[in-house]
């Protein structure tokens, strides 16, 4: 596929628990995304997701997620798990961050009993804006 499209909204949460040591806020994501089909049709994928940040003392934010998603034509549900890493920008006017997201896609609906974590693998860079 080609690269596409993608349009995320993501909630934070009152939750959170500590592991590790450390605090992880969790947060819910509704993410909408679109790949352009190289001589076909274009992959359409839909996914909530559960993330969980924990607190690192990074100048990087480091974000995991877990859920579950719709991809039309490729096996329609399935799992999904992100990693996501975010810089802040120094900017006073606004709370910007530039991101990089890795996401996996794993058929969980297969004939057989086990997991096809073979099914999508999906890079991305953003732009995000917080409030």
């Amino acid at each position: 596929y080609d690269p596409g499209t993608s349009l995320s909204v993501k909630v934070p949460t009152p939750w959170a628990f500590d592991l590790f040591g450390k605090n992880w806020k969790v947060s819910g994501e509704l993410n909408l995304a679109n790949l352009s089909g190289i001589n076909g049709d274009d992959l359409n994928m839909n996914a909530g997701i559960a993330h969980f940040n924990p607190s690192f003392d990074l100048p990087i934010n480091i974000d995991f997620g877990l859920g579950i998603a719709h991809i039309d034509g490729l096996g329609g549900i399935s799992g999904t798990g992100t990693v996501d890493v975010s810089y802040p920008l120094p900017l006073d006017a606004a709370d910007l961050s530039l991101g990089f997201r890795y996401q996996k896609f794993v058929d969980v609906i297969g004939e057989d009993p086990y997991l096809d974590f073979g099914l999508l693998d999906t890079y991305s860079f953003s732009l995000s804006f917080t409030k």
